[in-house]
């Protein structure tokens, strides 16, 4: 035989035998696995199929490991401990799988059924995977002098690559965000969805099994015992070694519906013959410890286990290609762990820096940040009564002519002017929809450009900042009572609080005047929360020492700059005109519309919130002493420590009478507002430093927000679906599924089809959506206070109205109450306040003419009977007055 036939006859033979299996199936079993999902067979003729290719893997293996030369690793040791302990991991699951399938078929079928865990994780960890090598593009382009361009080419198209398959696997997310497949993808898939794999689905399987085995089997083991690849010694990093081989294998062993397919059993039979040569080499080497040993030797029985239950029970299947989707799990995990040790074994190659400044720098942690805040909350609930109320005046200060019989949207708008006049472009020319979301992402902009900032003064970085916001999200962003959500919603508040963030990092430079600047800004947005806002500022920069007097001056001179549409707005309080009104209006504000925020004796003051807000006190008192004095944590600590100043004075004072006009400025939102935010940054660090030891804290905290990640993924998916069914159906839970919501849409969509544009409609006050809604205007809505006293008087005064003339005290039902007038009642309503339509969840008013009616809601004529602008036509049931 010639010297290089002899040297490669193993290769040959090899590939005899898989020709010899593709005659097979062309002249005698006419097998096609492109087309053909069936149980494995066990006649003769397939057996002999399973033995040539048994036998043909073996002669491949024996070919790659015969003459091995020197290669580029032969260590298997190399790798930190938690790298060489994933491969125990995947077995563990394997062996979990099985005993699952083993123990209840129907159970193995419903966690791989489509959208549930088994499909959730297989995409989680190819994005994982694709994230790895994204992070590393980061760090090469973080660190000077810069890699070469190849390798950030070569990390971006495994990004892409990993990227591509978790997409696939979640169909692009389609079911979740509910579109229509593309015409051109039903034309060729098997499946209405948008999933390419399907066009051709055994031939797309058959290259991804195949890929995927070369990347995960065959490459380990051609880079360990071949020099094929040392010319490539510089791309040595970028290949997957032996922990990625026996983490893949058992995957391989998942088999069933293409048993007979020669792209499901040569890689099996040429993993087991891998898996017996490492496990045989393990036990013959005295100086692998036990564990080193037992791991191959484990994999191996695992892998045997799985394929043999899957063989003699596949008929259990209640799906015959149920196995292929836990292997479509195991594979992606396979990719996760290659891209782990990959990635750390490319940084060192490479000189990176360590992770550390890049975790800590500012880009990223505003960006990680902002990423967190936008897909928990940039869509889903928008347009919601809180948001309306500020979101409806701004609209109607840019279009006088929309709802223009409102009668509150009217009023002067001095304390919102500012965020009024910044809306003004959006709401003049965009939907109320897309401002709330171009709003919501304006402000956590803001809101993560100053919380990043503050967490990177008092040493935290991207993923302890995003635990410590993931924390406050999850813990629903109110848990102490009085505080304001900062998340949920876009309203002026939310920028006001984003600017006091950025007074306050000003203040840690000693930068008096932008301080001050940023200040006032937060003041013209929200007078209240940038005023106590910078009381506590201006504590803290006198208790600090900060600036000399002279520039104390020239920054009070900027404060009253940038806040002077907030003086605007003071100056207008100041001098109104005494109210002559039989009504205490600031017992009406305090006590009737703000009870929950003003008045501490409606507070629950449950024990958990008393020690979670006496913990994250303790945390701040603390933080003012584990740092130099002068220190950032120091002033930080004492900012909010000195914004608790009015909330313990407030709490003192609200029994006696003479408070009110104390507690009308809300002395206690700010404070727990600020002591959850910032306190919870404290304490994040706190537990980090005392709980977690230093190498492991990075890798925890990723952990960590990874998973308030994929909370928030969870909450953007549902919260599509609801922006998707906008308006109709919005504002249920399940976007558009509850009756109630269709029922609400189905008549105000008759109202805005048959009713005047001037026309005003009288319906429950605490039914504030109805104006939006019906894109008509309502006689008073209880969210929507005016704010000026004469505004004040006039909107209790119509709220005691509805209530059948009594005043409705804090415990008052006033929708029951509205519910049950009577027919003169109503009538007297319309005149008053020239509302001619009654809407109302209410089916027969005796004397009252119902011109529309659906199964919840009923529409009435109020005027008389030949008005010219009364509707002629009648709703979807019957519509007589018995």
């Amino acid at each position: 035989m010639m010297p290089s036939l002899e040297r490669h006859w193993n290769a040959l033979a090899a590939l005899a035998m898989v020709v010899s299996v593709y005659l097979l199936d062309l002249f005698v079993t006419h097998y096609r696995f492109f087309e053909d999902e069936v149980p494995p067979s066990a006649s003769d003729i397939f057996l002999v199929r399973t033995t040539l290719l048994a036998v043909a893997a073996v002669l491949s293996l024996r070919w790659l490991v015969k003459r091995p030369g020197p290669s580029m690793s032969n260590a298997p040791r190399a790798g930190p401990q938690f790298l060489r302990r994933l491969p125990w991991l995947t077995a563990i699951l394997a062996v979990f799988f099985t005993f699952v399938f083993y123990l209840s078929p129907r159970e193995f079928y419903s966690l791989g059924r489509e959208d549930r865990l088994i499909e959730h994780a297989s995409a989680m960890a190819s994005f994982a995977a694709a994230g790895y090598f994204l992070w590393l593009i980061m760090r090469m382009r973080a660190t000077r002098p810069r890699p070469g361009l190849a390798a950030q080419v070569c990390g971006l198209g495994l990004a892409v690559v990993f990227l591509l398959i978790g997409f696939e696997e979640v169909s692009w997310f389609q079911r979740a965000l509910k579109f229509d497949t593309p015409e051109f993808v039903l034309q060729l898939s098997q499946r209405n969805e948008l999933n390419f794999h399907n066009m051709y689905t055994a031939l797309a399987e058959a290259v991804y099994y195949v890929g995927s085995f070369v990347l995960l089997i065959v490459l380990p083991l051609v880079r360990e015992r071949t020099s094929w690849l040392k010319r490539f010694e510089n791309w040595g990093a970028w290949l997957p070694d032996r922990t990625v081989l026996l983490a893949a294998a058992p995957a391989f062993a998942f088999n069933y519906v293409y048993w007979n397919a020669p792209f499901a059993q040569f890689p099996f039979w040429f993993t087991l013959a891998v898996l017996v040569m490492y496990a045989w080499e393990a036990v013959r080497k005295p100086d692998l410890s036990s564990g080193e040993r037992a791991l191959p030797v484990s994999v191996l029985a695992v892998f045997v286990f799985v394929q043999v239950v899957f063989l003699l029970g596949g008929s259990e299947f209640v799906r015959i290609w149920d196995a292929s989707e836990y292997k479509e799990l195991l594979i992606p995990l396979g990719f996760l762990v290659y891209a782990i040790n990959a990635s750390r074994r490319i940084a060192m190659q490479l000189g990176l820096t360590e992770t550390g400044p890049l975790l800590a720098s500012l880009p990223m942690m505003v960006a990680s940040v902002f990423a967190l805040l936008s897909i928990n909350f940039a869509v889903g609930e928008n347009v919601t009564q809180s948001e309306l109320d500020v979101l409806a005046l701004a609209k109607q200060f840019a279009n006088p002519d929309w709802l223009p019989g409102d009668w509150q949207l009217n009023e002067p708008v001095t304390a919102r002017l500012a965020f009024v006049v910044v809306l003004y472009p959006l709401v003049k020319f965009l939907p109320l929809v897309a401002v709330s979301i171009i709003g919501r992402l304006t402000g956590f902009a803001i809101l993560s450009l100053g919380l990043a900032m503050i967490g990177r003064r008092i040493r935290l970085n991207a993923p302890t900042v995003c635990v410590a916001v993931g924390i406050y999200i999850w813990l629903g962003q109110s848990f102490l009572d009085a505080s304001d959500s900062l998340f949920k919603r876009f309203e002026a508040h939310v920028l006001a609080y984003g600017f006091l963030l950025l007074a306050l990092n000003a203040l840690l430079d000693r930068r008096l005047k932008r301080t001050a600047v940023f200040a006032g800004l937060a003041t013209s947005f929200h007078f209240l929360v940038g005023g106590w806002g910078t009381l506590a500022l201006a504590l803290t920069a006198w208790s600090q020492g900060v600036g000399v007097r002279r520039e104390r001056l020239i920054a009070i001179g900027y404060w009253f700059a940038a806040a002077s549409v907030a003086m605007y707005y003071v100056a207008t309080v100041l001098l109104e005109p005494t109210v002559d009104t039989i009504y205490d209006l600031d017992h009406v504000y305090i006590f009737y519309r703000n009870a929950g925020a003003l008045v501490p004796q409606t507070w629950n003051w449950e024990l958990a919130e008393v020690a979670a807000a006496a913990a994250l006190g303790w945390v701040l008192v603390r933080a003012r002493f584990l740092d130099p004095v002068h220190s950032a944590s120091r002033l930080v600590s004492e900012f909010v420590l000195w914004t608790l100043v009015s909330y313990f004075v407030a709490l003192l004072l609200s029994p006696f009478d003479f408070a009110l006009k104390i507690l009308h400025t809300y002395p206690f939102r700010v404070p727990t507002t600020l002591l959850q935010v910032i306190g919870l940054l404290f304490l994040v660090r706190w537990l980090a430093r005392w709980l977690v030891h230093a190498d492991r804290r990075n890798l925890l905290a990723l952990v960590a927000a990874g998973f308030f990640f994929w909370v928030g993924a969870e909450r953007f998916a549902d919260g599509f679906v609801k922006l998707q069914a906008f308006p109709r159906g919005a504002y249920s839970q399940n976007g558009g599924g509850s009756s109630r919501a269709r029922a609400i849409y189905d008549v105000c969509e008759w109202i805005d089809a048959n009713t005047e544009r001037n026309a005003v409609v009288l319906t429950t006050p605490t039914r504030g959506l109805v104006a939006y809604l019906c894109n008509r205007a309502v006689a008073v809505r209880w969210k929507s206070v005016a704010y000026t006293q004469a505004g004040l008087a006039k909107w209790y005064g119509r709220l005691t109205a509805f209530n059948g003339g009594d005043e409705p005290g804090r415990n008052t039902n006033i929708t029951k109450t509205f519910r049950r007038l009577e027919a003169d009642d109503y009538r007297r309503l319309a005149r008053d306040y020239g509302g001619y339509y009654l809407l109302i969840k209410r089916e027969m008013i005796m004397g009252l003419e119902r011109i529309y009616a659906n199964d919840r809601y009923s529409v009435y004529w109020l005027g008389e009977h030949d008005w010219p602008g009364r509707p002629e036509e009648c709703g979807p049931v019957n519509c007589s007055d018995h």
